[in-house]
């Protein structure tokens, strides 16, 4: 395209950023200088040209392009910023100072000011690694690498708590910050191999590379080291959060050979082979290690449910999976709500039903908008427990069930399909004028989730037209998939859709939305109701 508009500002500013990132600095250069002779970009790509020539060791030719920058743009603060510091590392320190002065009453809050004027807030910067981090890149990026030595290498105070982010370390104990330091101490021509050792000794949890100095750092570090698993599996993680998905996978793959315990890296495997490769079983192989060495991490079990759900994992198998979460049993567990619903739920798949009551004992449950509740939880299996009462011909402990109003009925997004297994039990019972009122209700749903039960009940009672009852599927089916916002799409969504699919008799439709709602979070008991779904379509298969 640049070649066909070679005056094209625009063009040729994109060009000059896309060539920098692959490391052709020559070439980006002479396309920022296209964007530099135009007035809409100058600004722009004077602070692209001045940085590269601040790489190459030409200060005196960055502070020229520094000042066109500024000129062109007066409110960007980084030009400004990098001005300052070009200025005072050039000797002039009455015109940094000026800068300086102007650029802080500007922003008041710039670390990086604060630092060139040697006031930096150290219980600010402690506070937050990524603050030190952001400072340091911005004097490397001038190849000021001693400068930005210094502020890596501070030991920095104790912050309150309060003060920064929960399980936030201090900079000194990053290992982002001492893959840094170990950078600019190979820039510098020192021996850099106790940082590169030291970072790798550091924990990875809670650490988010995003950067493209982050990029550059990373990479050297494998360059000195390609042991190094932490490098490894945070370069891993920078390139996955790029789309760059076989790249990240990659070197997850090796940071696994290299730190086989390593805390996250698990379940981030796992979710790359299930989301991304569709390999339900290499992901399951994933997240069973994940059990093993990352125990707390709630992605471990909300993985394993969904792909021991996807790879026909019997109840049984993915309750005991399930209960490996530490101390699940125990109320004061810290296992989430979410989770201890889906086990309790699996549990009374497996018809382990007093053991997934036994998890609402003494425990609190906090409510969530547009979420599920315990109470809807806690109907579910009881009406579960009920069913396999009435099947084994307990029916004096199932009629106790149906005689009593159960609040998450109501709550329930799938009323009718409740009203339809009611009413299985009752007629289990021979109860078949109860059984029958629990059909016209569940006859008379509404909703979009009541479509496909509406259907049975109406079967089930002999009141139908068969065509008419094709014709409201169908349109059901098409109210329930046109959604509005993409983005709200759900597990309960994909759901819904299947159930009606199924209800069509579009079997291969109804379980490729079922095992969409599997890989969406658990909403509404969508993993549930969707495993419900599957085992009952399978049921009247073999019935047939």
């Amino acid at each position: 395209m640049q070649k066909r508009d070679t005056s094209n500002a625009e063009i040729a500013y994109y060009l000059g950023i896309a060539e920098e990132g692959l490391g052709h600095t020559r070439d980006a250069k002479v396309a920022y200088e296209v964007a530099y002779r135009q007035a809409e970009f100058r600004g722009r790509a004077a602070a692209r040209i001045a940085q590269l020539q601040a790489l190459q060791g030409d200060l005196s030719s960055s502070r020229a392009f520094l000042k066109d920058a500024v000129e062109a743009a007066p409110l960007d603060m980084r030009s400004m910023e990098q001005l300052e510091a070009a200025t005072r590392a050039l000797g002039d320190t009455t015109m940094a100072d000026q800068i300086a002065r102007k650029s802080l009453a500007m922003d008041p809050m710039s670390d990086f000011l604060k630092e060139e004027t040697r006031s930096p807030d150290l219980p600010h910067l402690a506070a937050d690694p990524y603050r030190v981090l952001r400072v340091a890149a911005e004097y490397m990026n001038l190849g000021l690498y001693q400068r930005a030595l210094s502020v890596l290498s501070r030991n920095y105070p104790e912050v309150p708590a309060d003060q920064s982010e929960p399980d936030s370390v201090l900079p000194q104990n990053h290992p982002l910050v001492l893959y840094y330091v170990a950078y600019c101490k190979a820039k510098l021509g020192e021996d850099a191999t106790r940082n590169w050792q030291a970072a790798n000794r550091l924990s990875s949890a809670l650490v988010f590379p995003s950067s493209p100095t982050d990029q550059t750092v990373l990479q050297h570090a494998l360059h000195a080291n390609s042991g190094d698993g932490t490098a490894q599996y945070l370069l891993g993680t920078l390139l996955f959060s790029k789309g760059m998905y076989d790249a990240g996978i990659e070197h997850w793959t090796d940071a696994k050979l290299l730190s086989q315990n390593m805390p996250v890296l698990d379940a981030n495997l796992g979710k790359a082979w299930l989301h991304i490769k569709n390999d339900a079983q290499r992901a399951l192989e994933s997240f069973e290690q994940g059990a093993k060495n990352d125990p707390t991490n709630a992605d471990i079990y909300a993985g394993l449910d969904t792909a021991m759900s996807l790879t026909g994992v019997s109840a049984k198998d993915r309750a005991a999976a399930l209960a490996r979460y530490p101390s699940a049993d125990d109320a004061s567990s810290t296992m989430p709500a979410s989770l201890v619903y889906q086990l309790a739920l699996t549990r009374a798949e497996a018809g382990q039903y007093d053991e997934a009551l036994a998890l609402f004992k003494e425990r609190f449950f906090p409510s969530e908008e547009g979420g599920v509740s315990a109470t809807q939880v806690l109907f579910e299996i009881k009406l579960m427990r009920a069913e396999a009462e009435a099947a084994s011909g307990k029916c004096a402990d199932a009629e106790s069930f149906l005689a009593v109003d159960h609040p998450g009925l109501t709550l329930n997004g799938a009323v009718s399909q409740a009203y339809v297994r009611m009413a299985a039990i009752a007629k289990r019972c021979l109860r078949q004028q109860e059984s029958d009122q629990f059909l016209q209700k569940a006859a008379a749903g509404k909703n979009i989730a009541d479509a496909p039960w509406a259907a049975r009940a109406q079967q089930l009672l002999g009141t139908y037209d068969a065509a008419q009852l094709q014709e409201k599927l169908a349109t059901s089916l098409a109210d329930a998939r046109y959604v509005a916002d993409p983005s709200s799409i759900t597990g309960w969504w994909w759901l819904n859709i299947g159930a009606i699919e199924l209800a069509l008799n579009h079997k291969k439709l109804a379980r490729e939305a079922f095992n969409k709602s599997l890989l969406l979070p658990d909403s509404m008991m969508s993993h549930h109701l969707v495993r419900a779904a599957v085992a009952d379509s399978e049921a009247s298969r073999t019935a047939h």
